[in-house]
């Protein structure tokens, strides 16, 4: 099941949290004082409005996030993971088999679609702008398999990471043109190389915090 936040009113204990978090940060600041008071006293409402629009940016990608209970079997190999979602393969083995398993049987993936082109690189900057890291590949394909209408509304649905020798590795699950036939959902591309997306796509991702 998936759950889209629905935003709401910000609070005033979130404000007094914001204003010691600010607060806390700007005592342990070294700006000069007479600089700082000169704009406090020339461009105070400049930079109050330069602060609202970086949180601002944040909210507004967090309301933007779908969130999906998913079981994930950890016991799995790479192959039998991958083969259970029933797409389509085309990967390599050595990628496979190099696969990033996260832990925990019962897990909250979230998705979310920045809605524009970018590489690997900008992407970790996506994930970040939304509190999150990326999911790894095993619990993707657990929601593909329990799910079978997830790569119609959500699609391609997508994680990366590194691997051992620092390069980045991507999984896709995308749902076929004109597939209908509950026994074949679509494709899963399985590369080492560095992704190139587009608007449409949609990625899988883990809340720091937990």
């Amino acid at each position: 099941m998936d759950n889209t936040m629905t935003p709401s009113v910000i609070t005033l204990g979130q404000v007094g949290k914001l204003q010691e978090v600010i607060g806390a940060a700007l005592r342990k600041s070294d700006f000069p004082q007479e600089v700082v008071q000169r704009i406090l006293e020339t461009q105070g409402s400049s930079v109050t409005s330069e602060w609202i629009s970086v949180l601002k940016k944040r909210v507004d990608a967090q309301c933007e996030l779908v969130r999906l209970q998913v079981s994930v079997d950890r016991s799995r190999s790479a192959r039998v993971a991958l083969e259970a979602t029933r797409c389509e393969l085309s990967f390599s083995e050595s990628v496979a088999k190099a696969m990033p398993r996260s832990e925990g049987e019962e897990v909250e993936l979230v998705l979310f679609q920045p809605g524009r082109y970018m590489y690997d690189d900008e992407l970790e900057t996506e994930y970040e702008l939304r509190g999150l890291v990326p999911a790894d590949p095993y619990s993707l394909a657990a929601a593909v398999e329990a799910d079978l209408t997830l790569l119609d509304r959500y699609r391609p649905l997508i994680t990366h990471w590194r691997d051992a020798k620092n390069k980045w590795c991507s999984v896709t699950f995308k749902r076929g043109e004109g597939i209908v036939s509950p026994e074949f959902r679509g494709f899963v591309r399985l590369f080492r190389h560095s992704l190139e997306t587009d608007d449409r796509n949609w990625f899988a991702g883990f809340d720091k915090r937990a």
